[in-house]
């Protein structure tokens, strides 16, 4: 009797090995497939983003465990010039991405080059030298080149509110060649031979509300105006 209860725990002991060897192998199979299988291997793009930089991070890593909010995170960080990115998964291998980008709207003279500004002040690239037609910004205090980085937003106040009012009227089909900013309160936008005085110690919105209005009749009446003042109780306008 005693022998036949020592076979009969030797067998259950046995049989629990066996399930647990099974079991150990069914995951390890599993994981080998999943490798295999499931390991990311295309990435297509879609939008106007030109060559985005370090998709090669998620070329062969599992698409299972690797999060659209982790492979968003790494694209933002990598491309500061994108704005938006959405993910969308195709089992068993592929990945796309569809992204925006800032709008590039002016540069920023600093020393030894420029910084590329997007409406909100974010510093998308930076350049020794500019190729393009955009309205450059001159600071009352001259930034050095390495005091931000790309992917970095501009802190100051006064050229926040340049940008936005460059913006609002280049939306309106104003061309703004040129920013200068002497100041809080004083933000000169240049066109051509005419000029648009704004100030930071004002609402922008109304300014640029008051400034929409006096241009848009300006233009119905055929009236040429040499500048706009906007840092008064009321526009002063010089003709």
């Amino acid at each position: 009797m005693p022998a036949n209860i020592l076979l009969n725990k030797f067998l259950v002991k046995f049989v629990y090995f066996l399930i647990c060897i099974s079991i150990f192998s069914s995951v390890i199979f599993l994981l080998f497939l999943a490798k295999k299988n499931f390991t990311i291997r295309q990435i297509e793009v879609a939008g106007d983003s030109g060559r985005l930089m370090g998709l090669e991070k998620f070329k062969d890593r599992n698409i299972f465990i690797t999060s659209d909010s982790e492979i968003r995170n790494l694209v933002l960080t990598d491309n500061p010039i994108i704005s938006s990115v959405e993910v969308r998964k195709q089992l068993p291998d592929k990945i796309f991405l569809t992204v925006k980008k800032f709008h590039l709207i002016a540069a920023l003279v600093v020393s030894e080059g420029y910084y590329h500004l997007s409406e909100d002040g974010r510093v998308l690239s930076k350049v020794k030298n500019i190729k393009n037609n955009l309205p450059k910004v001159n600071f009352y205090q001259l930034l050095a080149y390495q005091s931000y980085q790309p992917g970095d937003t501009i802190k100051f106040r006064e050229i926040k509110d340049g940008l936005y009012f460059l913006k609002e009227l280049t939306d309106i089909g104003e061309k703004v060649d040129s920013l200068d900013i002497n100041g809080i309160n004083m933000i000169v936008l240049n066109l051509e031979n005419r000029k648009l005085i704004f100030s930071s110690d004002k609402s922008k919105e109304s300014q640029i509300f008051q400034v929409k209005e006096i241009i848009r009749k300006f233009k119905l009446e055929g009236r040429y105006y040499k500048e706009i003042d906007l840092r008064f109780d009321k526009p002063v306008v010089r003709f």
